[in-house]
């Protein structure tokens, strides 16, 4: 398989390079007049403070420029800058969803929605960005997981693809030599290697009741962006995946698992990114507790923590782990009764997205809608103005960066 990318951007071999220190006259894109010269590290923080957009536009400025925008280091900088930027402005998130068509036939769609559009009410007037997918349109998208602005996607269940949709540049992995059943994906960032892994384990919940389950050695695939190849390490065993997706947190990839042989036992699966090995201690914030008759669980990360939502009737219970790996840390986040939106509907599974830093809004998807959900003056809910989305949905949050899947 190729390493194929999309670029937006040209060198401009015409312009000479400006010195390292300073910005030379040549570099005016406004008019001809001469600019006095500008000590270079100032250009690099006006430049670190810039939409990812505007820096693809001004590569082709000159070459010094381009060649200091594609820097790596520059690209870790600048995500540094946009993950602390205060305003949303470079936050934005993907919905991908299935509308019934003719003939009985579904259609995938992906959109993309900048998350302050939502918040400020002007995403119903806003025509979304419908970024050119690497695949045909007619392929099911589905979302695997989220990290550094990149997504991780797959056409189809063995044929996943890294994608920055800020730059357009993307790669499609090799399709995973797994035995029969499903996969399940996950894709994070290994900060002692400094690398990126997709992991993909084999989903075997239709035999989760077999006999043979508890000693079953599962399958699992790790791909190391800049490689060409999956590797197999070593699984786990006596465990069956509920997640469609692992959740990346603190340089490791979580799901939830069920005990093959007790349905009611629920765990967090955590992979370490670096040693590439797992451990089931960490257990969900409902664990020993009678009081609370649980419908649903689902996980997720809001404010770079792991999340456990507890649905249970007419309410759902947003958890947050304050500190990774220790079960003392649950903290109940939200609290949000179902009554304020339907009352005669039991169970939405409302799936997290998004959270404000205040952590007094939360953008939710459920029953194929998306909405923000206020803790202010008593809770309320306020439609995100994108409209209904028949048929599944899922959708990810991330943030607008310059890294590279290459």
């Amino acid at each position: 398989m190729e390493d194929t990318t999309t670029t937006t951007t040209t060198d401009d071999e015409d312009q000479p390079p400006t010195s390292k220190r300073h910005l030379s006259s040549s570099s005016s894109i406004s008019d001809h007049r001469p600019l006095p010269n500008i000590p270079f590290d100032i250009v690099a923080k006006i430049l670190l403070n810039l939409p990812v957009k505007s820096l693809l536009r001004f590569k082709s400025t000159c070459k010094s420029w381009n060649e200091f925008i594609s820097d790596p280091q520059f690209a870790k900088d600048h995500l540094r800058a946009s993950a602390s930027d205060p305003n949303h402005n470079r936050n934005r998130f993907l919905v991908t969803f299935k509308t019934l068509r003719i003939n009985n036939e579904s259609q995938p769609y992906l959109r993309d929605y900048s998350i302050s559009s939502v918040l400020d009410g002007s995403v119903a007037t806003a025509a979304p960005a419908r970024n050119k997918f690497p695949c045909l349109e007619s392929r099911t998208k589905f979302l695997c997981g989220s990290c550094d602005g990149m997504i991780c996607m797959a056409t189809n269940p063995s044929w996943p693809i890294v994608w920055n949709p800020s730059t357009g540049k993307f790669k499609e992995l090799p399709p995973v030599a797994a035995a029969d059943g499903g996969l399940v994906y996950g894709f994070g960032y290994n900060h002692i290697g400094d690398s990126y892994k997709v992991v993909a384990t084999l989903d075997l919940s239709n035999i989760r009741l077999a006999a043979n389950c508890n000693d079953y050695q599962f399958d699992n695939f790790v791909y190391t962006l800049g490689t060409d190849s999956w590797r197999q390490i070593h699984g786990f065993a006596g465990l069956v995946v509920k997640d469609s997706s692992g959740k990346f947190v603190n340089g490791t990839l979580n799901w939830l698992a069920c005990d093959a042989n007790n349905l009611a036992v629920v765990r967090v699966l955590s992979l370490d990114l670096a040693t590439e090995q797992y451990q089931t201690l960490i257990i969900t914030p409902v664990e020993g507790r009678p009081d609370i008759e649980v419908r649903w669980l689902r996980s997720a990360v809001l404010k770079g923590c792991l999340c456990i939502v507890a649905e249970r009737d007419m309410v759902a219970d947003y958890f947050v782990m304050k500190e990774y790996g220790h079960a003392g840390s649950w903290t109940l986040m939200f609290r949000i009764p179902y009554a304020n939106v339907l009352p005669e509907i039991f169970s939405f599974h409302m799936a997290p997205i998004w959270v404000s830093e205040e952590g007094d809004e939360i953008l939710l998807a459920y029953l194929g809608m998306l909405s923000v959900y206020s803790t202010r003056n008593g809770g309320s809910f306020k439609a995100a103005g994108i409209g209904l989305f028949r048929g599944s949905m899922l959708a990810a949050a991330y943030t607008e960066t310059l890294m590279s899947p290459s």
